[in-house]
C-alpha cells in the first residue's frame, strides 16, 4: 500500500470517527452482561447460521430468561460485549399485550415485518424457509402455540433493507440466516429469533429521513455513498449484524411479554468499525419504540383482516401501485418544500420526473402502500387516499 494510499484511509477514519461518534462518553458506565451468559448465547447464535445443525439447549434458553427476569437498573445502559469484532448492546421492554397477540401479528406470514417495524426496515421477505431438515412455507405459529407439544424450531434466509440511519443517512440491503424457537419453559411460553448477517451488506446508499422519524417518511436515491456532508463519497457497509430477540410470556398483573433484544453490530468504512455502543442503543431503541406502538395499538383490525389487505395490495396492476407512490412524492415534495436537502441532485431527481417511480420493483412499490396503509390505521399523515383499501379489511370479516 503506498503512503498517500495509507494516508487517505488515516484521514478518512479520523474524520469517520468524529462524525459517527458524537457524545462518545454515553458509552461510560456501560453494565456488562455476565460472562457466564456467553457460552448460552453463543450456542443461540450459532443456531441461525445455515451451515449448523445443532438443535435447541433449553438449558441455554433457560439461562437467558433468568437473565432476562433478573431486576436491572432502569436507568443503566447494558452490553453483551464484542463479538467477532462486532460491538453490541443489550435493552429490555414490555409489550402490553399477550404473547399469542404478538405472535399473530409480528410472526403472521402475509404480514411483512415492515408493517410491524417501519421505522427500521424498508423491504424484507423469506428467501428460504427450512423445518426439520425439510423446505417449507413459513410454519404458522398459532397452530404450533395451540398445539402445545414439543419445541417448534425452523430456520431460514431472510432479505432485509434497512431504513435510513438518522446520522449518516446511508441504508444497506444483506441477508441474514434466522433461527426461531417457540417452547416452554417453567409453564410459560417463549419465542427466540435469532439472526446472523451472512457475508457483508450491499454497498451503503443515499437515504433521507424526511421530517420527524415518528413519522416514517424516507426517501432511497439507489446511489451509494452517505447523505450527511463530507461523507457523499464514502463506500460502507455493514460487515457483520447479530441479533437475539427474546420474548416471554408473562401472566401478571395482567397478561403481556417481557422481552429482550442483544444486538451486534460491526458497520463502517475500510474494514473499521464504527458503531459504537450508544449507536447500537440508538438504532434498537428505534426498532423498540416502533415495534410497541404497531403491536399495542388497538386501532389495528385483525391480523386476518390486515392480511387481506395486504393481499389486495400484492394484487394490485403495478401501474395502480405507481400512481399510488406517485401521490406519496408528491405529497412529501409540498410537506417538505422547505427542506434545503431536497434540492441536491439525488434528492431532486426523485421528484423531477416518473424516471424514478417508474423504475421502482413490485416489492418496493408494495412497501410504501403498506406503509401509508399503517399511518392510516394509526391516525398518522399519510400520502394517499387509501380508504379504497378498507373494502378488502371489510370483505374479510364477511366472505362470501
Amino acid at each position: 500500500m503506498s503512503k498517500k494510499h495509507f494516508s487517505h484511509i488515516s484521514i478518512v477514519a479520523i474524520i469517520l470517527f468524529f462524525l459517527f461518534t458524537p457524545n462518545s462518553h454515553a458509552d461510560e458506565g456501560t453494565v456488562q452482561i455476565p460472562q457466564k451468559l456467553k457460552p448460552s448465547l453463543n450456542h443461540l447464535l450459532d443456531l441461525a447460521k445455515h451451515d449448523n445443525s445443532e438443535r435447541p439447549d433449553m438449558n441455554a434458553i433457560s439461562q437467558v430468561i433468568d437473565y432476562l427476569l433478573t431486576p436491572k437498573d432502569p436507568s443503566a445502559t447494558y452490553s453483551a460485549g464484542q463479538r467477532n469484532g462486532a460491538t453490541s448492546n443489550y435493552l429490555e421492554f414490555n409489550i402490553n399485550r399477550s404473547l399469542q397477540d404478538v405472535i399473530d401479528l409480528a410472526y403472521n406470514p402475509e404480514i411483512p415485518s415492515y408493517f410491524i417495524i417501519p421505522a427500521s426496515l424498508h423491504q424484507s421477505r423469506w428467501l428460504e424457509v427450512d423445518v426439520n431438515g425439510q423446505p417449507q412455507p413459513f410454519p404458522d405459529l398459532s397452530e404450533a402455540w395451540a398445539a402445545k407439544s414439543k419445541p417448534l424450531f425452523f430456520k431460514g434466509l431472510e432479505f432485509m433493507e434497512n431504513t435510513p440511519d438518522i446520522y449518516s443517512g446511508a441504508y444497506y440491503a444483506y441477508q441474514v440466516d434466522r433461527a426461531m424457537v417457540l417452547a416452554q419453559y417453567k409453564g410459560h411460553h417463549v419465542l427466540l429469533s435469532m439472526s446472523s448477517q451472512r457475508g457483508k451488506s450491499d454497498v451503503g446508499k443515499k437515504g433521507l429521513v424526511l421530517g420527524n422519524d415518528d413519522d416514517w417518511n424516507y426517501l432511497y436515491t439507489g446511489e451509494k455513498g452517505c447523505t450527511r456532508t463530507g461523507l457523499g463519497w464514502v463506500d460502507s457497509y455493514m460487515y457483520n449484524s447479530e441479533s437475539i430477540m427474546v420474548y416471554y410470556e408473562m401472566m401478571e398483573p395482567v397478561p403481556h411479554v417481557r422481552c429482550a433484544v442483544f444486538k451486534w453490530v460491526d458497520a463502517g468504512w475500510a474494514g473499521i468499525n464504527m458503531a459504537q455502543p450508544h449507536h447500537i442503543k440508538n438504532g434498537v431503541q428505534r426498532f423498540v419504540k416502533t415495534f410497541k406502538q404497531v403491536a399495542e395499538a388497538t386501532s389495528l383490525p385483525k391480523p386476518s383482516e390486515l392480511a387481506a389487505v395486504i393481499r389486495q395490495i400484492d394484487d394490485l396492476p403495478i401501474q395502480t401501485l405507481r400512481e399510488k407512490v406517485r401521490n406519496h412524492f408528491n405529497t412529501l415534495k409540498a410537506r417538505h418544500q422547505d427542506d434545503n436537502r431536497l434540492n441536491r441532485k439525488w434528492f431532486a431527481q426523485l421528484f423531477e420526473d416518473d424516471r424514478y417511480v417508474e423504475g421502482m420493483s413490485r416489492e418496493e412499490l408494495k412497501a410504501v402502500v403498506c406503509k401509508e396503509y399503517l399511518k392510516y390505521l394509526l391516525g398518522k399523515s399519510h400520502g394517499f387516499d387509501v380508504a379504497f383499501l378498507e373494502k378488502a379489511k371489510d370483505r374479510s370479516k364477511h366472505p362470501g
